[in-house]
């Protein structure tokens, strides 16, 4: 088994292993799944590959498979509650009061987030 633990999370610096760009995670980390599941193949090369995703996770997961179309080294995959629409998802919690209080933590972990790495 293997995880993925983002850049920039759970206390990692920004910098990819090799000393690549500082990249906060986000929904478009499709390039550092492939990367991952790359050097997956290499070290593992006859097992099947199999991919869970949960939340940003599974955007992430479901944005790799399809850009990767029939090359992708995933023999089975699980996106678990992807917002596959995050438009969509905004403008629904920004139109409840729940929503925008969610908002203002997501906003303050944010910049909790963004503070704790400004120096990378």
């Amino acid at each position: 088994p293997a995880a993925v633990n983002w850049r920039g999370l759970g206390g990692l610096p920004l910098s990819a292993a090799g000393g690549a760009t500082p990249k906060v995670y986000c929904g478009l980390g499709a390039p550092d799944l492939a990367e991952i599941l790359s050097h997956l193949r290499r070290r593992l090369p006859s097992s099947p590959l199999y991919a869970v995703g949960w939340s940003m996770g599974g955007c992430i997961l479901v944005r790799h498979m399809a850009e990767a179309g029939e090359g992708c080294e995933l023999r089975a995959a699980m996106a678990v509650s992807p917002a596959l629409d995050v438009s969509a998802v905004q403008r629904y919690w920004q139109g409840t009061p729940v929503g925008r209080l969610y908002g203002l933590a997501i906003g303050f972990k944010l910049w909790l987030y963004f503070l704790s790495h400004r120096r990378e």
